[in-house]
């Protein structure tokens, strides 16, 4: 078996419900993820760009997961007006990702 990627540990985070984005405001984006067996604060602030305090970087998949939900738009973060049909549009596109890599091995 192939060693999982970025990208495929970032669809697996999604659709396996280990990311949640607790607060988008203008300024700033709050999200907890759930890796390596313990919860990592993370998020977006005007100032700072985006952190995880997760030990991986310079900018880890939990970070790439949250961007793939949170939209920065400008200098103004905020979620798509229709965040949880977009959401559940990325966990399907994650999970059909993942069932056409389970086909080809």
């Amino acid at each position: 078996m192939a060693r999982e990627n970025a990208e495929q540990r970032n669809t697996r985070y999604l659709t396996e419900g280990r990311i949640s984005v607790d607060l988008v405001e203008r300024d700033r984006v709050r999200a907890l993820a759930r890796g390596d067996g313990r919860v990592y604060r993370l998020g977006w602030d005007r100032t700072g760009g985006w952190w995880c305090e997760c030990p991986a970087r310079p900018r880890c998949v939990l970070l790439r997961t949250v961007g793939r939900v949170v939209t920065i738009d400008g200098s103004a973060a905020r979620l798509a007006a229709n965040a949880r049909a977009g959401v559940r549009e990325a966990l399907a596109e994650a999970r059909a990702a993942l069932d056409r890599a389970g086909r080809r091995e």
